[in-house]
């Protein structure tokens, strides 16, 4: 086993969201850390401090590499649940130095409900802001896809399924889906946003986009309840 701050024969175990501290004493140093992780749960793997673009390598929990390198930062979804290793390693004469190696969950996401007005022509963008409760230290993609509800795909707004990226270090992204305008009366009609990850489909979060009519004839009114105002069909 390497060594790990300056110390032969070491090792660390790091705990989520508890840095742990580490310096690479020569060219071609290398510290490995033992990291418990549960199945299905991406981690954050980054490294601050004067050798944060230091590279990370991840290990099995049998010892055996995987083909999961970062220079500085990677992201890791396991199979599988068990203590995996990270080796911290530079290659340079210049890859000396403290550093903090960081293992944290991805931060949690949240996207808002939308309220759109139809429009009688073309389409009108329904908008949703994608929010992190944190910045992450790598870019983080997520998976955006529309669901009917009481609104049709193709006739009331045009469906998205796609794969998106937050940058590294930002919090929020904003997502648009079309909505289509026309001149029938109709009810309030509504579809959702679901936000998944690519690599498990866990669900993170789920949001309305209402669709509000805007061809109601003249002395007709709509109950408001919210509880009534989306059982008119059309």
């Amino acid at each position: 086993v390497d060594d790990f701050v300056g110390y032969d024969d070491t090792t660390s175990t790091v705990v989520l969201n508890t840095p742990a501290r580490g310096r690479l004493e020569v060219a071609g140093d290398a510290d490995f850390h033992g990291v418990p992780l549960v199945q299905g749960q991406t981690v954050t793997i980054s490294l601050s401090g004067a050798r944060a673009d230091g590279t990370l390598t991840l290990f099995d929990p049998a010892g055996s590499p995987l083909s999961i390198t970062g220079q500085g930062a990677l992201s890791f979804t396991p199979s599988t649940s068990g203590k995996f290793f990270v080796e911290v390693s530079g290659s340079r004469l210049a890859d000396v130095g403290d550093y903090q190696l960081r293992v944290a969950p991805l931060p949690s996401l949240s996207v808002a409900d939308q309220y759109v007005v139809e429009g009688n022509a073309g389409t009108r963008a329904a908008s949703f802001t994608l929010r992190l409760a944190s910045a992450a230290p790598i870019d983080m993609q997520v998976q955006v896809e529309t669901v009917d509800e009481t609104a049709r795909s193709g006739i009331d707004y045009l469906s998205v399924k796609r794969t998106v990226t937050i940058p590294a270090c930002s919090t929020s992204l904003e997502v648009t889906v079309p909505v289509i305008g026309n001149t029938q009366f109709e009810a309030t009609r509504v579809f959702s946003l679901r936000v998944t990850e690519p690599a498990s489909g866990r669900v993170l979060d789920t949001a309305i986009a209402e669709i509000a009519d805007d061809d109601t004839p003249a002395g007709v009114s709509l109950p408001m309840e919210l509880s009534a105002r989306w059982q008119w069909s059309h």
